[in-house]
């Protein structure tokens, strides 16, 4: 009995050190990944304690983590055959390793749901959407960069922001608290103008679902409460509008002008033009290699060739991805890369649409969670390789496991 205090503080610091991740995660650099492994090994203490106690129902845990499991082993798998049956090096397994060594998180998360305090992970989702608004500013207006990076590329970085900008938009519709509400609505402008500032214009449309969840969130505060707050949120459009109507402009004529180049070759030298140009060659790389691709390691060096051959674009040389998630996975480790990527979004998905009765999401804050988090991903995952990075894979490792806990938590029967 003596020991009861200290392990129920360790539940509340595994709590904190959720909410640590997101509010680190783009705008300290480094700290993401020691972050992680703090959840890790607070996770799996927590299984150990919840074994001890013989509170841990192995056989209930793995059956209601199985939509995040399951997946999650699939894709490693999938790499490792691709490994094995190509002879390529093990470094292939590298960033696919990720999902079997923080496994214990999902099952510590899913077996713990009901110790966890979820709000300080939804705290950490307003303090990164806000620090990395700060970040952005302070990266363009002070210290003059071209694009807000962060301390990573702008393709990452302004994803992650803009999801972070979302996630606030979800957090807010769900608060007990109207002040916490009101905090995270306006919170996540912070993440939404970083990804702007980063001009990553492939997370740009994530801005259309926050907008609507702050406008829900108005018509559930009170008339006074819901005019002040919608006059707040009108001002900081009206400052960013200048900046964001210039950036997206700019962006629009970028593509046109990049897609009207005729000749093959130097449109590839574009922005536009190399992306599809990787597709391209990405796609070729799957055809001839469908069952188990070419190798995780061996995509670089035939995406090169194929373009010494092809295109000989000076940008793709820089690159070692396919800039679209789904082909990146098939060229290197063929259709079964592709099926296990496609489960890593549609298991959990299936599995809340056959609990629609019973767990309906869309009243839970972590099931609204669960699905503007995979959509966002899906969408950056059109025309990025948001998985490929290594603090996008722990951030979507982790933030599901917690999205997932905690909808099975809210939904739970009694």
């Amino acid at each position: 009995m003596t020991n009861a205090p200290h392990q129920e503080r360790l539940f509340t610091a595994l709590s904190i050190s959720l909410g640590l991740l997101p509010a680190v995660l783009v705008s300290v650099k480094g700290a993401y990944g020691i972050v992680a492994l703090l959840i890790l090994a607070l996770s799996i203490a927590a299984i150990v304690v919840l074994a001890r106690r013989g509170e841990l129902d192995w056989s209930s845990t793995w059956r209601r983590a199985m939509p995040i499991w399951i997946p999650f082993c699939g894709f490693f798998l999938a790499f490792a055959i691709s490994v094995v049956v190509t002879g390529d090096s093990l470094r292939g397994l590298d960033y696919p390793n990720r999902w079997i060594i923080l496994l214990p998180i999902v099952f510590a998360l899913v077996a713990a749901r009901k110790k966890i305090d979820y709000r300080h992970f939804w705290t950490g989702i307003a303090v990164g959407s806000i620090a990395t608004g700060l970040l952005a500013s302070y990266q363009i207006y002070v210290l003059q960069f071209g694009r807000a990076i962060g301390f990573m590329t702008q393709n990452p970085y302004g994803n992650l922001s803009v999801l972070l900008g979302l996630l606030c938009g979800v957090g807010a519709l769900y608060q007990r608290s109207q002040t916490r509400s009101i905090v995270l609505a306006l919170a996540g402008w912070g993440g939404i103008w970083a990804s702007l500032l980063s001009v990553t214009r492939g997370g740009w449309p994530v801005v259309v679902p926050f907008v609507i969840l702050l406008a829900l969130h108005l018509r559930s505060l009170p008339r006074k409460a819901a005019i002040g707050l919608l006059a707040v949120h009108l001002v900081l459009v009206a400052l960013a509008y200048p900046t964001a109507a210039y950036l997206v402009s700019n962006r629009i004529d970028m593509v046109a002008q990049d897609l009207s180049v005729e000749n093959r070759q130097a449109r590839s030298d574009t922005s536009v033009g190399a992306r599809l140009a990787m597709w391209d060659i990405s796609f070729q790389i799957f055809r001839e290699h469908p069952v188990v691709g070419i190798g995780p390691t061996r995509f670089q060096a035939e995406l090169h060739r194929k373009n010494t051959e092809q295109y000989r674009s000076a940008d793709i040389y820089t690159q070692n991805v396919a800039h679209q998630e789904f082909l990146d996975a098939m060229a290197r480790a063929g259709i079964i890369g592709g099926v296990a990527l496609a489960a890593l979004f549609a298991y959990p998905l299936i599995a809340i649409y056959r609990q629609r009765k019973t767990r309906p999401a869309w009243r839970s804050l972590g099931g609204l969670g669960v699905l503007g988090f995979l959509g966002s991903f899906l969408l950056f995952g059109l025309a990025n390789t948001t998985l490929t990075n290594h603090t996008s894979l722990l951030f979507f490792i982790i933030a599901m496991s917690v999205l997932w806990a905690e909808y099975l938590q809210e939904t739970d029967p009694g």
